[in-house]
């Protein structure tokens, strides 16, 4: 008896393909309304959001093992992954110190749910099926904009800031609900710019960002309106290097959003951010303070950090800072693994995105810089690593545009 298995026949494998696909899209389409049960936990940070992204890994899995069996994974999202793999091996040794196994483990099966799910939607929607996955992602926004709205007019929102109500869609934070609404807004501009949608189709999209950023003004969160003016000056910039941006009558729009940010509501929002009532602690003073605690209680020598998911645990609050986050809990060995995948997808980007002579995949790859530089960013002052949902709409928005480069790729070899 042959000890080597059979190959998979032909037709189970179309079936479980067009099945893992099916179940994928779903869960783009849904997944940001399922945050709603996310205050129902199971085991740390695993609730019922958490365990249902988990159980996503199984198709996913299936597709990448189908393209990767069939050697059609490019170099970019291979080495992407590789390099991902390593800053979870360290995460891993980081069970070795820490207090709570459970907690470790949890916080590890997020990475593998994240890296799963992203990789297959990456190597699976290619060529005319990138257009699906970004027509999912704008879908997924239905819900969540809906209950901003039923937020905004029945006063449902979070109420903690005095005299402000923050809506948060289906998300735990308005923090979390800007973040996302930032990752559509991104998207709308970089698909108005590489698909050019004309008639009802352009009515629609432009009506869609308008709504977004409505929605994102009414979560009065200042870190993801700082990373939005940063993405249009980056935009403008790279345009300029490049020596392709032509200033024209629709980029008013940018000067129009920064007197909408100089109005009264949110001057009163930044100052908040510096002073305070008496009583109450400012957002940056309470920053400062949760720093300067992750700091001091580094060790002496923090190489493999106190364990996986163990910094609210051992603090009671969130970091407000990824990289004291995985400093603390991974070690310095765990921040640059964690740091190397993230600045190798954004260095690739930009070089490509300021010698390519094709404006179109120039765009594309404008688009996947400024995403990184987003990430980066919110990374420093948030806790956007906590958020699984804001960490997989952001890279499939990289996987999106890196294979709508290579479209145009495929497409100028075809002529």
């Amino acid at each position: 008896m042959s000890l080597v298995p059979k190959p998979i026949p032909e037709r189970i494998r179309a079936v479980a393909t067009s099945w893992s696909e099916f179940v994928l899209a779903a869960f783009i389409v849904v997944r940001p309304s399922l945050d709603l049960l996310a205050g129902m936990p199971l085991v740390s940070d695993l609730n019922v959001a958490a365990l249902l992204t988990l159980g996503l890994t199984l198709p996913s899995g299936w597709l990448i093992w189908h393209h990767w069996r069939d050697l059609t994974v490019p170099s970019v999202p291979r080495n992407f992954t590789l390099l991902f793999m390593l800053f979870f091996f360290a995460a891993a040794l980081s069970w070795v110190p820490s207090d709570d196994i459970r907690v470790s483990s949890a916080h590890l099966l997020r990475l593998v749910s994240f890296l799963i799910i992203l990789i297959a939607a990456w190597l699976h929607f290619v060529d005319r099926k990138s257009r699906r996955l970004l027509l999912w992602m704008f879908l997924s926004a239905v819900v969540p904009l809906a209950l901003g709205f039923y937020q905004w007019l029945c006063h449902r929102g979070n109420l903690y800031t005095p005299g402000y109500n923050r809506i948060i869609g289906p998300f735990p934070h308005p923090n979390v609900y800007a973040q996302y609404l930032l990752v559509m807004a991104i998207l709308i501009f970089l698909a108005w710019r590489l698909l050019r949608p004309s008639g009802w189709r352009k009515v629609v999209l432009a009506g869609f960002g308008i709504v977004v950023l409505f929605q994102m003004y009414k979560t009065f969160s200042r870190s993801s309106w700082i990373a939005l003016a940063m993405a249009a000056v980056t935009y403008g910039i790279l345009g300029l290097v490049r020596g392709d941006f032509i200033l024209k009558p629709r980029h008013l729009v940018l000067p129009a959003l920064v007197l909408l940010l100089l109005s009264g509501p949110i001057q009163t929002r930044w100052k908040m951010a510096f002073s305070a009532d008496p009583g109450r602690v400012t957002s940056l003073n309470y920053r400062l303070k949760i720093w300067q605690t992750t700091w001091e209680h580094l060790g002496p020598l923090p190489l493999l950090g106190q364990g996986a998911g163990m910094h609210p645990v051992q603090f009671g609050e969130m970091a407000h800072n990824d990289y004291l986050k995985v400093l603390y809990e991974n070690g310095f060995v765990g921040l640059f693994f964690y740091l190397l995948p993230f600045l190798f997808l954004a260095l690739n980007a930009l070089r490509k995105s300021l010698i390519l002579e094709s404006s179109r995949k120039s765009v594309a790859y404008k688009g996947i810089f400024i995403v990184l530089a987003v990430f980066l960013l919110i990374s420093g002052v948030d806790n956007l690593q906590r958020s699984l949902v804001v960490m997989l709409y952001l890279f499939f928005a990289v996987a999106w545009l890196f294979n709508t480069a290579k479209e145009t790729d495929r497409s100028s070899n075809r002529g």
